[in-house]
């Protein structure tokens, strides 16, 4: 999968897409909803409410997830202020 990643085949959102489902298991229904905001980048979780239960979930954020999430955010998203030193993200509207 990382050379699919890598020669571009797929971009960078998707990617992200498809590592977080692989790697935390969430439901589709649960990953289209994902908001940046449900994401400490400080304290590595990844916080959302479950579409089927309504239960909170809370799942670590690992270094995978995080760096296509970051790939993504840094390389697809102009509207996204990103500081990785800073653990923040900022989402700034775009005009």
């Amino acid at each position: 999968m990382e050379s699919v990643i890598t020669d571009g085949k797929i971009t960078l959102r998707d990617a992200a897409i498809v590592i977080i489902g692989l790697s935390c298991g969430i439901r589709a229904c649960d990953l289209i909803n994902l908001k940046l905001s449900d994401i400490d980048w400080n304290n590595d979780i990844i916080t959302f409410r479950q579409s089927k239960t309504g239960n909170l979930v809370c799942l670590p954020l690992t270094p995978t997830v995080g760096n296509a999430i970051a790939r993504y955010i840094v390389n697809e998203r102009p509207d996204v202020e990103f500081s990785l030193s800073k653990n923040t993200c900022t989402i700034y509207p775009t005009f």
